[in-house]
């Protein structure tokens, strides 16, 4: 068989073989475990940086049920993760403190068509730019308090708080942007009547951040590292026929 027969019968089987390796008609379901480890862990201050302000514009609240919908994603409800089971040897470790646990359903997009979760962990925190007085006083609030400089407006966040997507290009992507917050040794947290969060200034927290994006293979384990916390991550594709009869509505247009 000379050159060009080849090459024809190359060109010939190449879109075969490309549409048997497509994926069937069926939706993404990314399950996460974020954990801590123990305070005993030595961490490098190499690893610590001051506190930088995530960018969380456009993404979908984990939990806001309104947003989910709107956004054709299904959260599973809390003990129904794949990774319930690694999540609890970690918490019986003693080593390990698990922090977050959530499932979502969602069809496959490409990156930029793909939600974008915030990932956090429901403690509220408030760090505001230099210390605050204490509002709780009202007699000092009223003598002294048109004379304190704010500054920069309060940072709202959770002590766990970031941003996971999980996209298709050519192959699957995972893609992750954590913070996590804590406050200096011997550091209390403040609190006021304007303001049930613990607060704490800028200057008197530590963030450790985890950025990674990563390709990644479905029903496989990925672990992604960091000194201070870590995440564990799995994409599992889920047929059509076999979604929730909540998504019925979302399965008849299609996707980008």
């Amino acid at each position: 068989m000379n050159r060009l027969h080849i090459l024809t019968l190359a060109l010939l089987i190449a879109p075969l073989c490309q549409a048997q390796q497509t994926e069937p008609e069926a939706w993404l379901r990314l399950d996460v475990v974020v954990f801590k480890r123990s305070l005993a862990a030595p961490v490098s201050y190499d690893d610590a940086w001051a506190f930088q302000a995530l960018d969380l514009t456009g993404v979908v609240d984990i939990a806001d049920p309104v947003a989910l919908t709107a956004a054709s994603v299904y959260a599973y409800d809390d003990g129904h993760s794949l990774l319930s089971a690694h999540a609890r040897q970690l918490d019986g470790h003693g080593s390990y403190q698990v922090m977050v646990v959530r499932a979502f359903l969602f069809p496959p997009r490409q990156r930029e068509h793909a939600p974008r979760f915030r990932l956090h962990d429901g403690q509220a925190l408030t760090l505001n730019e230099a210390p605050r007085p204490d509002y709780s006083n009202y007699a000092w609030l009223a003598r002294d308090a048109q004379n304190y400089d704010i500054g920069a407006p309060p940072v709202y966040l959770d002590r766990l708080d970031g941003v996971i997507s999980a996209y298709r290009e050519r192959y699957l992507h995972i893609s992750v942007d954590l913070n996590l917050v804590e406050p200096l040794a011997g550091i209390p947290a403040r609190y006021d009547a304007y303001d049930e969060r613990p607060q704490f200034a800028r200057t008197d927290v530590q963030s450790y951040r985890l950025t990674a994006s990563r390709r990644v293979k479905t029903e496989t384990i990925h672990y992604f590292d960091h000194p201070r916390f870590g995440m564990l991550a799995q994409l599992t594709w889920i047929p059509v026929a076999e979604l929730p009869p909540e998504l019925s509505a979302h399965t008849d247009s299609p996707q980008p």
